[in-house]
């Protein structure tokens, strides 16, 4: 929450405008992000274009955001994404980890700070209504860095519990397969094994 009757005001008016379905073409205080006005081609490139480690918690993060390149430039990053088919590409081209429930939209470089309704995909930066912030404050910068370190960390810690443990190696598992081989085999002998015929007993 941040405490700003200037900030306060500029969000005021953006719900106004669109409550009374009236058009919005700028906006005039710095950092406040607004799809589809200047989220894409402004804040956020500029914002993904700084210097430094860069931790990400975001929903979305498509290819059609064009934010790619910049986020690969990153060589320190710890990325963040929804439980989505379409971020099946982000996890392999860049290293994403795919988090359940995860709905946050969260960006940290430096002490650069973006939190905001803004999904890093081409319908939430250039046809939503979203809105967003970004501030520069280490503080809360180090705090939003921490959740999404300890998020990462819960995400891991689930993987490895429901990953089973047992790791054959391979003259394990010959053995096994050589038994197997051998009980199938002992199988189909008696399967097809002559019944004898029962004597009947002598009185």
């Amino acid at each position: 929450m941040i405490d700003n009757s200037s900030i306060a005001q500029v969000f005021a008016r953006i719900i106004l405008t669109d409550y009374h379905n009236e058009s919005i073409t700028q906006i005039n205080y710095p950092g406040i992000v607004v799809s589809p006005i200047n989220s894409g081609g402004e804040y956020l490139k500029d914002l993904l274009s700084q210097p430094g480690a860069l931790y990400m918690a975001m929903e979305e993060l498509y290819p059609s955001s064009g934010m790619y390149s910049l986020i690969l430039a990153h060589n320190d990053r710890l990325i963040l994404v929804g439980q989505h088919a379409e971020n099946e590409e982000a996890v392999n081209e860049l290293g994403a980890v795919m988090v359940s429930d995860l709905t946050a939209k969260a960006i940290v470089i430096g002490n650069y700070v973006y939190v905001g309704s803004v999904n890093l995909d081409y319908n939430s930066i250039n046809s939503n209504r979203e809105l967003g912030i970004i501030i520069e404050n280490p503080q809360v910068a180090q705090e939003i860095t921490t959740i999404i370190q300890q998020w990462y960390g819960e995400t891991n810690t689930q993987k490895q519990q429901s990953t089973p443990q047992t790791n054959y190696t391979a003259p394990t598992q010959t053995l096994l397969l050589l038994i197997l081989i051998i009980l199938v085999i002992y199988m189909l002998r008696y399967a097809t094994r002559p019944r004898r015929r029962r004597r009947t007993p002598r009185l």
